[in-house]
């Protein structure tokens, strides 16, 4: 048994809805290509944990966009009249997005049918769209994820867009330019085991910026003679070889929601635990 490449190589799925307005706004997270042409997110694991502690596993976020930003969006937008994606820019939102608590189950395809359902999303076109971007203008986003039982695959929901206040109504008026339910790339700054339990560890793992990893022994004070490199990741570990070794049999994974870390000396047909907890950002 190999150790495994990423999981999300091999998904298809890309973003549903992903108009040229979109590059107008602020990127919340980098969308990359998967070796079977589909798209993924690079998520960092700290904004994930911030998602995984609240109820729902949803988050919204706006911001503002300054007047340099708005002039740049009014003229991705005038510079796509008459194109082919005219005549779908974006997504006009009748209200409130609502925490999409079953998004994250919807068939492959049927996300646009959810939004029409859920906050009446209708496709429009440049010419209703492009006098509403002005200052006081806002980007916003939904982002939604939570793990599922054994054999989930970790899927995060985003939709990105624009809104604002028009005079007295009682809410901004709101768009949306990108959305999609894609494979998650799970971004780590930070490993840290636990100091407790049978198999206690106090150590803290820190990327040196080239793929490998350093370890750092909290109770010494000092850093440990080896370190890790990181492989890959499956849906549920991320998998590193001790470094400078570089053994393919003598790997490392370590649970990127809280699980253990364990150890292999045979390429990944045995896995021991060596530290029983860690915590990931």
């Amino acid at each position: 048994m190999a150790i495994p490449g990423n999981w999300f190589e091999d998904e298809t799925s890309k973003l549903e809805f992903d108009s040229p307005a979109a590059s107008g706004l602020p990127v919340l997270f980098p969308v990359g290509t998967t070796a079977a042409g589909g798209q993924y997110y690079s998520v960092p694991k700290e904004y994930l944990n911030r998602l995984l502690s609240i109820p729902g596993g949803s988050a919204g976020s706006s911001v503002p966009l300054s007047e340099n930003q708005i002039s740049q969006m009014r003229a991705i937008l005038e510079a796509q009249r008459g194109g082919l994606s005219a005549g779908a820019i974006a997504l006009k939102v009748a209200g409130e997005i609502p925490l999409p608590a079953n998004a994250l189950s919807l068939a492959a395809g049927k996300l646009m049918d959810w939004l029409a359902a859920e906050v009446d999303a209708k496709r429009i076109n440049i010419d209703r769209l492009v006098d509403f971007i002005t200052i006081g203008g806002e980007a916003y986003f939904q982002v939604a994820f939570r793990p599922g039982p054994a054999g989930f695959k970790p899927r995060l929901f985003v939709t990105s867009g624009y809104h604002v206040q028009v005079g007295r109504e009682p809410k901004p008026r709101s768009w949306i330019f990108s959305a999609g339910v894609i494979p998650m790339n799970v971004v780590l700054a930070k490993i840290e085991t636990a100091n407790t339990g049978d198999h206690a560890g106090n150590k803290r793992l820190e990327p040196n910026g080239d793929g490998t990893w350093k370890s750092w022994d909290i109770d010494e004070q000092k850093y440990d003679n080896h370190g890790y490199r990181f492989s890959s990741q499956d849906e549920v570990f991320a998998y590193f070889y001790d470094n400078p070794s570089n053994d393919p049999n003598d790997a490392w994974r370590i649970n990127l929601y809280g699980g253990s870390m364990d150890r292999t000396r045979n390429g990944g047909v045995t896995w021991a635990t060596v530290y029983q907890k860690v915590e990931t950002s």
